[in-house]
């Protein structure tokens, strides 16, 4: 029995193998980078604050933000509009990237992040260009009430990789702003 193992483990790899391996390493790798982006942060431990002779404050002046608003995360309603607007962001980014749109048509991208897309189009290959992407998932990671990083998974037949999407609330609503980080 060992030694049919050691012969198994000895024996050339095939090229066919070559490739399962590397696609099976490379899905680990992103379900583990999901896994860990979807972790939730410790909280960092509040700076003992400084102790001043207590003054009067004018009664103009707001008081001071509670620590609750300043550690409030948007709701669920807030996110699931969020999570709705990063997947029609990434179906027409996709779209865009594989050379089959154009930076116009992508819905839910804030003007400035539109402009920044057509300024520097991709150069997209034909042998990607052929290629059918599909949005596998996409994870949220809310910093505050204003500001949401979404991870979308993408898989094109060839591989699978994620793309890191910054959201900012706009209005009602939420559009991204950037891409990467």
């Amino acid at each position: 029995m060992i030694d049919r193992l050691r012969a198994l483990a000895n024996r050339p790899i095939r090229h066919e193998d070559r490739t399962k391996a590397f696609a099976l390493a490379a899905a680990l790798v992103v379900v583990a980078l999901v896994g860990l982006l979807t972790l939730e942060r410790p909280s960092r431990p509040a700076a003992e604050p400084e102790r001043r002779a207590p003054t009067a404050a004018p009664a103009t002046e707001a008081p001071p933000p509670t620590a609750d608003a300043a550690e409030r995360t948007p709701s669920a309603r807030e996110l699931r509009t969020a999570r709705r607007v990063a997947r029609r962001f990434v179906a027409g980014y996709l779209d865009y990237s594989y050379g089959r749109g154009s930076a116009d048509e992508i819905d839910g991208a804030t003007a400035l992040l539109r402009e920044d897309l057509a300024a520097e189009p991709p150069r997209v290959p034909p042998t990607v260009a052929r290629l059918e992407p599909e949005l596998l998932t996409v994870q949220l990671e809310a910093d505050g009430l204003d500001d949401i990083e979404a991870v979308a998974l993408v898989r094109d037949g060839r591989r699978t990789y994620s793309t890191t999407l910054e959201l900012e609330q706009s209005g009602e609503s939420w559009l991204v702003s950037g891409l990467g980080s």
